[in-house]
């Protein structure tokens, strides 16, 4: 009589029968999370070269603050990224995205806050950068060893091919869109964008809280499977 373990080892997995229509919505709303990711933080880089470090003299300064970002955040996704493996195998993946959109929606909405407040500095972005990124790293792996559990082995090279695609139109699109919604303060002074909405948008020095914003109000309504 066969084992359990030899059942199971003889036979291979079999993804769900409507495991392409549940990747649809997950690729869906990780395509949403990654546009929303970019936009943030093609936000920050605009309000760092236009608020924080916008005179000419501070050119110097405005290069070191990009350039620490960057590498605290190739440096701060090395940390955690075998322990997210490891919890990715061992818990709930479903239960850990949904935590991590939380915790990036959290993490976005303070930083909202405090550049409408004008009380943001430079250590406080490094901070939530950090955080952001270790909240990311565990997000990627659980999405990464679910999706692939969920398509169909025939449907996985479609499957790769529309990830790829939705993470290039987050890039394309929301460097564009970042800078359309930090522009709508400066159309609404300038007569363009009229009425209630000009007069709301007229009183912000730009539109870097609305950009940024934009990442915590989509969690509220994004479906997840």
């Amino acid at each position: 009589m066969s084992s359990a373990g030899e059942l199971s080892a003889s036979q291979p997995y079999q993804p769900p029968a409507n495991g392409f229509r549940t990747f649809l919505i997950l690729w869906v709303t990780q395509t949403i999370s990654v546009m929303g990711s970019a936009l943030t933080n093609f936000s920050i880089t605009i309000w760092l070269t236009l608020v924080l470090y916008s005179q000419p003299e501070q050119k110097v300064q405005l290069a070191a603050a990009l350039s620490i970002l960057g590498v605290v955040a190739l440096v701060v996704s090395f940390i955690p990224g075998p322990i997210a493996g490891v919890w990715a195998d061992r818990h709930d993946r479903k239960r850990t995205m949904i935590a991590a959109n939380f915790i990036s929606s959290c993490l976005t909405a303070t930083t909202a806050v405090l550049i409408f407040t004008h009380s943001f500095q430079f250590w406080m972005l490094i901070l939530l950068a950090s955080l952001s990124t270790v909240s990311s790293v565990f997000h990627t792996s659980s999405f990464g060893s679910s999706y692939v559990m969920v398509v169909p082995k025939d449907q996985l090279p479609r499957a790769n091919g529309m990830m790829q695609t939705g993470m290039a139109l987050a890039g394309v699109l929301s460097p564009a869109l970042a800078a359309a919604l930090i522009a709508l303060p400066a159309l609404a002074r300038q007569g363009i964008i009229t009425g209630t909405t000009g007069a709301i948008l007229s009183r912000l020095a730009d539109g870097t809280v609305i950009a940024i914003g934009l990442e915590p109000s989509v969690f509220c309504w994004r479906p997840l499977p």
